[in-house]
């Protein structure tokens, strides 16, 4: 279920462990993957950097290949932070094998560095936060 809340997480563009565990209380997608159970930010964190760090670049990449394969996102508007991958706009498009790998390679390049954007940005949110949780809609912080 973790796996899940994660990868959907990443393709809706959240990437910090508090903001998942807000999108699970809030957002009914999120809620519907998760059975309506409410797993906090140290339990997604904790999933997320021990037991599926080394794979969860692979299946991300996996993924948004297939959704881009598929024609539902278009990766050269995915990305944040001024990277984009190249867009084909040549009337005669045919794909050589060389195309396809270079592509993925490329693609493979830009997930490894939003990932090292994400652990950057989920340690900075840590110290700015410690053992705090974001609050939720409708509720008044104190």
């Amino acid at each position: 279920m973790l796996a899940k809340v994660i990868i959907y997480a990443y393709t809706q563009r959240i990437y910090s462990s508090r903001q998942m565990a807000k999108a699970v209380r809030e957002n009914i997608p999120f809620m519907w993957l998760t059975g309506r159970q409410r797993p906090d930010f140290r339990t997604l964190n904790r999933f997320r950097s021990q037991r599926m760090k080394s794979v969860l670049e692979t299946v991300f990449t996996a993924v948004l290949q297939f959704l881009a394969d598929e024609k539902y996102i278009f990766l050269e508007h995915y990305f944040v932070g001024g990277t984009k991958i190249e867009a084909n706009a040549n009337r005669y498009t045919f794909v050589l094998g060389k195309a396809v790998s270079k592509h993925k390679v490329k693609l493979q390049e830009k997930v490894h560095a939003l990932f090292a954007d994400i652990e950057a940005a989920e340690e900075q949110e840590e110290q700015e936060n410690p053992d705090k949780d974001l609050p939720e809609l409708g509720t008044a912080s104190k």
